[in-house]
């Protein structure tokens, strides 16, 4: 099995301090550098961090959806699998939904992680998912809602009127493929489902992949439309969730960004003046407010707060540590991308006002931030939500929730897209 070798991405830099010239007085630069470094360096853990002990929980896997049919346009309906009895009419198109109670270790999320073939035969591990075994595309994984999207390729199908067994296997080997926790706890134990698929004539659809091609294929549509309902809904087919959120409102704000609140003065807006030479002091140098300034200090930038140095390319307890050089927004791979992380750790980004109402999720946010991630969530202290995106009527308060979490990721997934323009 190929493993994938860790991304290794050019560190960033604060801007060199003139201090004869410092238009800010010596102490307040030093305190705002400071507070970038301390909030976002992160070293080696240490041997009580919860990523270094025993209290490292398994994985489970809460859900398995599948598409039973589709709407006008093109987006499956889906229907949870359960073990122990079998699904009826599932389509042949189907993708697969897997929702797990932990986040994952992003580089471990591959097509022999689980398995899907015709037969009810027992998988103990992927030396016997032999065929006929169905083939998936690269699966999407979606942090967000912890779940991992394995979709057919297109034209691909599966038999009609035949019984399936998914089977999401147990791995405890370093070197066998199989999901495991961001801090490397495995599954708690194997898990099978079975399903019958739709008899010939069903409803079958391809469940495309997200792309660059197709985000700004939806832009251009929602642009072409000047806000003509009617118009606006026959977009909605070029476009994969949840990217046509509110009618499109993130391909309408291609010329706003995404990150608003996070782009503020002292934050990660377009800096504080200082020196002869205007030179522009940012937040760990990280520009938000504009998107020449996402694309020159976020995409495919090793984030302050990853991993770097001599701990980051050689092996310290842990084998595979999570957040290794990983860069701050890694288009195509939204599990690779510590800045969406940044806001997912942000406890009132999933419940208005009062924080998570979840308290298996409370508790993987807070492992998750204090095993892996350093500094403060995003956005700092207020936790209030992009300017740029519509906000729920639901929401007074204007907290970022996690349909506005879910928009950036897919935006992430389709490539990062700055611009549309030919």
């Amino acid at each position: 099995m190929r493993r994938l070798a860790a991304l290794r991405l050019p560190t960033l830099h604060l801007p060199t301090l003139r201090l004869p010239t410092l238009r800010l007085p010596t102490l307040a630069v030093a305190a705002i550098l400071l507070v970038a470094t301390s909030a976002c360096d992160l070293s080696a853990p240490s041997g009580g961090d919860p990523s270094r002990g025993v209290d490292r929980p398994p994985v489970h896997v809460l859900s398995v959806e599948v598409a039973t049919t589709y709407d006008f346009a093109g987006r499956p309906l889906r229907t949870p699998l359960s073990e122990g009895r079998i699904t009826e009419g599932v389509a042949i198109s189907t993708s697969l939904r897997v929702t797990f109670d932990r986040f994952l270790l992003p580089h471990r999320i591959i097509r022999q992680s689980l398995c899907l073939r015709p037969s009810t035969e027992p998988v103990a591990g992927l030396q016997d998912c032999v065929e006929p075994s169905q083939v998936f595309t690269e699966p999407e994984y979606r942090p967000t809602g912890r779940q991992v999207i394995y979709r057919l390729p297109a034209g691909a199908r599966l038999y009609a009127d035949t019984l399936y067994r998914l089977t999401v296997y147990q791995t405890l080997d370093d070197d066998s493929p199989g999901f495991f926790a961001f801090d490397g706890a495995p599954l708690a134990r194997t898990y099978t489902f079975d399903f019958r698929t739709q008899p010939l004539g069903g409803i079958a659809m391809d469940e495309p992949l997200p792309s660059p091609e197709r985000y700004c294929a939806a832009t251009r549509c929602f642009d072409d439309c000047g806000g003509d309902e009617s118009c606006e809904q026959s977009c909605q087919p070029l476009c994969i969730e949840p990217t046509c959120y509110r009618k499109g409102a993130v391909h309408r704000q291609m010329g706003r960004f995404l990150f608003g609140p996070c782009a503020s003065a002292g934050c990660h807006g377009s800096g504080v003046s200082f020196g002869d030479d205007n030179d522009m002091l940012t937040s760990a140098s990280l520009d938000l407010s504009s998107s020449l300034g996402v694309a020159q200090t976020a995409i495919g930038q090793t984030a302050h707060g990853s991993q770097q140095g001599e701990a980051s390319v050689q092996d310290d307890q842990s084998p595979e540590r999570f957040g290794r050089a990983m860069p701050l927004i890694d288009p195509h791979n939204p599990g690779n991308s510590y800045l969406l992380y940044k806001l997912i750790i942000h406890q009132l980004n999933h419940r208005r006002p009062a924080g998570v109402n979840d308290p298996g999720l409370a508790t993987a946010l807070a492992r998750l931030h204090g095993g892996a991630l350093a500094g403060l969530a995003m956005p700092a202290e207020t936790g209030h939500g992009p300017t740029g995106l519509v906000e729920p009527s639901e929401d007074p308060e204007g907290t970022l929730s996690r349909s506005h979490m879910d928009v950036i990721q897919a935006w992430i997934a389709h490539g990062a897209v700055l611009s549309c323009d030919e």
